[in-house]
């Protein structure tokens, strides 16, 4: 009978908590717009939810076709695009990945691949299962995904 008390406590104590810490690095690549996407999510996921409703995607989008970085905050429902020249800062909210590479004059681009990024770079703020992984996209290549809990 003690035996199962505490076997029974232990089960309690353990399937009691209020969820867990994640945080989320993945690199993803837009082969025919020649840009790479390295990212940072982190967040809690609260106990019995598959998704985080308030996790938060950082990370910055590089390419050999132009010489600036385009640094990303990310929400699940909003981008954030700054970018950070030698002479000034500028900030893009709530404007897509397109409109901010029209503006820096880049013009190589494939339009669905960047709209396909713009979904990855948000989904990866619901945190380990609303990442996208290798097979999930159509035109973004996963090159690395990595989850760590606690």
């Amino acid at each position: 009978m003690r035996k199962y008390l505490i076997v029974v406590i232990i089960l309690i104590i353990t399937g009691c908590s209020d969820g867990f810490n994640y945080e989320t690095n993945a690199i993803y690549s837009a082969e025919a717009s020649n840009l790479t996407v390295n990212l940072k999510a982190s967040g809690f996921i609260l106990h019995g939810h598959d998704l985080d409703d308030d996790g938060i995607v950082n990370g910055y989008i590089t390419s050999t076709k132009f010489t600036d970085t385009l640094f990303i905050k990310a929400t699940e429902y909003k981008l954030f695009v700054q970018s950070n020249k030698t002479d000034t800062i500028t900030s893009r909210a709530n404007k897509g990945i397109k409109q901010y590479l029209d503006e820096i004059h880049y013009k190589n681009y494939n339009t669905q691949e960047l709209s396909e990024l713009e979904d990855v770079i948000k989904a990866t703020a619901y945190g380990p299962k609303g990442t996208y992984m290798k097979g999930q996209t159509k035109l973004i290549n996963v090159l690395r995904v990595d989850f760590n809990t606690y």
